[in-house]
């Protein structure tokens, strides 16, 4: 391969904003998956790359294929007129499945699709695997890869991201690490459903939850961010602020696109800043002090962060020193009030009822 980026992570730290506006420029090659995950199986503790898993994410990829955009599908309205049914719903499929209609084109895109997954589902899972997956990308445009697992992977794998191919440069987008911790908690506990269970859990469960799940290590960035610099070089290096989103989201990704040496195609223009955020986390509340008990580890490693080059991190490392100071709130025998609990419990079931009822 001539052209690769890796982007190496992390979670929650918007990786998945910046490859969706990456994806619109020319110059990218893209393939179906985001996230391949390969580097955490080489080098890491981890394998999501088995054969169940790969055939899982096969099935995930059908379900969500879609061959109508949502604004045009006039079926998918759920009171209908008895007088016209069918009529121009008749009228519209024709037209999306004609030679050149968004169904058609859709649907051409999806069996192209499954051609790669034949790769991605061919064993052994080796680097011949990994860069067939790439196969089909232009030599002059940029292959990805943005699984936010690849900074967790050892000195050794960041000497074998740099060298796959001729020109490959490294992406890591950075989030002050106790919001990060936080918002990967509440997006996991959205996936395990025990997001609901936040609300009554002591500060202890949900301390448990996060080691148990081994998320506290994506918050730790030294150890990237030097074995980044050391493999691929401050030339090819390229460290982002997450916060760069929300201020100056169109001046981030011009940062980017100078970087990998792009003709610029800007941002869509958009007025709602929410629209910014993919994969949104449950809008909860940080228990008081919840991390105090980590965030020394924070500060220190930070501070390494900091010496590498990394500036934009002092105001998190004040953030990190104060958040040691605060004190989670009393609780009895290891549990929140009862009262509070319940109360908390039962807004947001009814909140959840309520938008499942809206959604039928």
């Amino acid at each position: 391969m001539e052209k690769f980026l890796f982007c190496l992570g992390v979670s929650k730290g918007g990786t998945t904003w910046l490859h969706s506006a990456l994806v619109r420029n020319p110059g990218i090659g893209r393939i179906p998956r985001k996230e391949l995950h390969y580097y955490l199986r080489q080098y890491g503790n981890v394998d999501r790359l088995t054969d169940s898993a790969r055939l899982g994410a096969l099935a995930m990829h059908c379900r969500r294929a879609r061959f109508v955009s949502p604004e045009d599908e006039l079926g998918r309205s759920v009171l209908t007129d008895p007088d016209t049914y069918g009529c121009p719903w008749d009228g519209e499929m024709a037209r999306n499945w004609a030679q050149g209609g968004i169904s058609s084109k859709r649907y051409g895109a999806f069996l192209q699709s499954l051609e790669w997954y034949k790769r991605f589902l061919k064993g052994p899972v080796d680097d011949n695997w990994y860069r067939s997956l790439f196969a089909d990308v232009p030599d002059d445009r940029w292959a990805l890869d943005f699984s936010t697992t690849n900074f967790l992977a050892t000195r050794a794998g960041f000497r074998d991201m740099s060298a796959v191919a001729r020109d490959t440069r490294a992406i890591i987008v950075l989030r002050d690490p106790i919001d990060r911790l936080w918002s990967h908690m509440k997006f996991h506990a959205d996936v395990t459903r025990d997001i609901l269970r936040f609300h009554v859990w002591s500060t202890q469960a949900l301390r448990d939850f996060a080691t148990h799940h081994q998320l506290v290590n994506s918050s730790l960035y030294g150890d990237a961010i030097e074995n980044m610099k050391e493999s691929f070089g401050e030339e090819k290096s390229l460290v982002l602020n997450f916060e760069d989103i929300r201020t100056r989201p169109a001046g981030m990704f011009e940062d980017v696109e100078r970087f990998l040496e792009l003709d610029p195609v800007g941002l869509p223009k958009r007025d709602d800043d929410d629209a910014r955020i993919i994969n949104a986390s449950a809008k909860l509340p940080m228990p008081k002090g919840l991390f105090a008990h980590i965030a020394g580890e924070f500060e220190r490693d930070l501070e390494r962060v900091a010496k590498a080059g990394v500036s934009f991190v002092e105001p998190w490392i004040a953030h990190a020193q104060a958040h040691q100071k605060e004190k989670p709130v009393p609780e009895l025998m290891g549990i929140r009030p009862l009262a509070k609990r319940a109360v908390n419990y039962l807004v947001e079931d009814r909140r959840r009822r309520q938008v499942l009822q809206t959604e039928r």
